[in-house]
C-alpha cells in the first residue's frame, strides 16, 4: 500500500496521472476500504500518513482526522494535508497554524532541497496550486530521501547519479573545486526539465510552434549539459568559468542551435518511424507551409548563419 501511494503521489506531480485516472481511482477506493490502522504501525509516520490523508481528500475519500498522528519532512507532509480540511475540522485548524509557525522557524536550518521545498510549500501550497506549475517544482528534487518517492524502476538510475555526483564532489573538493558539481547538477536538472517537456508533448499529441519547440529542443540536444559537465575535468576552470557557462551567451546558443538542427534534420526519417509527433521539421514545415525539402534547406541555412554568429563570438573573445 504505502509504494502505491508513493507512485500515485509522484504520478500526480509530475501531472501524468490522467493516463492512469480509473487505474487511480480503484486502488484508492480498494486502499479507503481496508480502514488502516495507522496508530499501531511504525511504518506509518508522520509523512506517510499526512500523504495518505491528503490523496484520499483530494480524490474525495472522507478519511477522518483520527488517522494524523511530529521531523521537518513528515510536518511539510502535515502541512499539505491540512489544506484539505473542511468546516469544522479543528483539528486541521489547528495543524495548519502550528506547522506553518513551525516550518517558518526551521526553513533557514534545512538542507537542500528540502529547505527550498519547504520555502515553496509555504509560499504556494500543493492543493492551491496548478498541477503542470507543481510538477515542474517537484522535477527539481535531488536528495536520496527522494528516492523512496520515485517508482521502483527509476531508484537504481536515480540513486547511481547521486552516488557519482558525490564522488564528483570529494575529488573536486581537494583541488578547491567543489562548486563544479553544483553548476554540472544544475544544467542536469534543466536538461531532465526539458525532457519531461517533450514527454508532456509527445503524450498529448502536441506540436508546439517552431520557437516553442527550439527553446526546449535546444536544452534537450544535451550539449549544454556536455559543455558544462567537461569543464568539471579541467583543473583551469574556476567559477567565473562555470558562470560564464551559465548565462548562455550567444556563442554557446550558437553551438547549441548546430547541434539540434543538424540532429533534427539527420534524425527526421527515423522520428517519423518512431511515431514522434513534436519534432523540429513538422513544427517548421506546419507553421511556414513548407515541404520537408524546402525545411531541410532552412535548417541548413539556420546552421550557417549560428557558425558566423560562433565565429564572430570567438573574435570578440580575442579583441
Amino acid at each position: 500500500m504505502i509504494d502505491t501511494m508513493n507512485l500515485i503521489n509522484t504520478l500526480e506531480r509530475l501531472g501524468v496521472s490522467y493516463q492512469f485516472e480509473n487505474e487511480i481511482e480503484d486502488k484508492l477506493q480498494q486502499f479507503f476500504n481496508i480502514n488502516t490502522n495507522y496508530h499501531d504501525d511504525e511504518a506509518y509516520d508522520l509523512h506517510t500518513v499526512a500523504l495518505h490523508f491528503r490523496l484520499f481528500r483530494q480524490h474525495g475519500h472522507p478519511i477522518s482526522t483520527e488517522s494524523i498522528k511530529s521531523d521537518a519532512k513528515g510536518l511539510l507532509s502535515l502541512y499539505e494535508a491540512s489544506y484539505l480540511r473542511t468546516r469544522g475540522e479543528t483539528i486541521l485548524d489547528e495543524a495548519l497554524a502550528f506547522t506553518t509557525a513551525t516550518l517558518k522557524s526551521m526553513v533557514a536550518s534545512l538542507g537542500s532541497p528540502l529547505t527550498e521545498q519547504v520555502a515553496h510549500a509555504l509560499v504556494q501550497p500543493l492543493h492551491l496550486g496548478l498541477p503542470r506549475v507543481e510538477a515542474r517544482s517537484f522535477i527539481s528534487l535531488w536528495d536520496d530521501g527522494e528516492i523512496a518517492r520515485l517508482p521502483e524502476y527509476m531508484r537504481p538510475l536515480y540513486k547511481a547519479l547521486l552516488e557519482l555526483y558525490e564522488q564528483f564532489e570529494e575529488i573536486l573538493a581537494k583541488e578547491g573545486r567543489s562548486y563544479a558539481t553544483h553548476y554540472t547538477i544544475e544544467t542536469l536538472k534543466e536538461l531532465v526539465r526539458g525532457y519531461f517537456v517533450e514527454a508532456k508533448w509527445f503524450i498529448e499529441g502536441y506540436l508546439p510552434p517552431f520557437e516553442e519547440y527550439l527553446s526546449n529542443a535546444l536544452i534537450t540536444s544535451t550539449y549544454c549539459y556536455l559543455t558544462t559537465s567537461s569543464l568539471l575535468g579541467m583543473g583551469t576552470a574556476r567559477n567565473e568559468h562555470f558562470e560564464w557557462l551559465s548565462k548562455k551567451l550567444k556563442m554557446l546558443v550558437a553551438a547549441l542551435t548546430i547541434c539540434r538542427l543538424v540532429g533534427d534534420a539527420s534524425s527526421y526519417e527515423t522520428e517519423k518511424e518512431r511515431d514522434q509527433v513534436a519534432t523540429g521539421m513538422d513544427s517548421y514545415m506546419r507553421e511556414n507551409g513548407v515541404t520537408k525539402e524546402e525545411a531541410m534547406a532552412k535548417f541548413w541555412k539556420m546552421t550557417m548563419d549560428a557558425w558566423q554568429d560562433s565565429n564572430e563570438e570567438y573574435l570578440k573573445e580575442y579583441k
